[in-house]
C-alpha cells in the first residue's frame, strides 16, 4: 500500500521531478520554473482544506513536470533566439568556463564596435541638435519678435500724433 503523502510533501515531490526534467538547463530557468510552480500551487490550495482530490486536480491543471519543463526549455530558446538571434546555446554553454571565451565570442566585438561609434556619433547628434535648435530660436525671435516689435512702435507713433493733435 502507498503512503499518504502529505499537501508539502506532494508539491516537494513535484518540484524535485521538475529539476529532474530541468536538468542540464540554465540555472535561472530552473529556478524561475520552481518559483512559478510552487507560487501557482500555493495559490490554489491558499484557502482551502486540503485534500487529495484538490491536490491531484491542481497537479493534473498545471501540468506534468515534463509538460512544464519542455514549455520552459521551448520558451527560453524563442527568448534567446529574439534577443540574440542563437538558434541554441550549447557552444556558448561549452566555452563558457574558459578564461579566453570572450576572444570568441562574436557579439563582444559587436559591443565594442558600438562602444566606439557611439561617442562620436553621439557629439555629432548634440552639436547638430544644439545647431538647428539655436537657429531656430533665432529664427522664431525674429519671424516672431519683429512683427510684434513693428506693430508696438507703430501703435506708440499713432498714439503720440493722435496727442499732439
Amino acid at each position: 500500500m502507498m503512503p499518504i503523502k502529505t499537501k508539502d510533501q506532494r508539491i516537494q515531490a513535484y518540484l524535485e521531478a521538475l529539476v529532474i526534467a530541468l536538468k542540464g538547463q540554465d540555472a535561472a530557468l530552473v529556478q524561475d520554473a520552481l518559483f512559478d510552480a510552487e507560487s501557482h500551487f500555493q495559490d490554489a490550495l491558499e484557502d482551502q482544506a486540503p485534500s487529495d482530490h484538490l491536490i491531484d486536480a491542481v497537479i493534473e491543471q498545471y501540468g506534468s513536470p515534463v509538460e512544464i519543463a519542455n514549455y520552459y526549455i521551448e520558451m527560453e530558446r524563442v527568448v534567446n533566439q529574439a534577443l540574440y538571434g542563437a538558434t541554441s546555446l550549447t557552444a556558448e554553454k561549452q566555452e563558457s568556463g574558459s578564461r579566453v571565451s570572450i576572444f570568441k565570442c562574436q557579439s563582444a566585438y559587436k559591443a565594442l564596435v558600438y562602444c566606439f561609434v557611439q561617442l562620436p556619433l553621439s557629439i555629432v547628434y548634440i552639436a547638430w541638435t544644439v545647431l538647428v535648435g539655436f537657429s531656430s530660436v533665432v529664427a522664431s525671435a525674429f519671424v516672431i519678435g519683429l512683427p510684434v516689435l513693428l506693430f508696438l512702435c507703430n501703435r506708440c507713433v499713432t498714439s503720440r500724433s493722435l496727442k499732439d493733435a
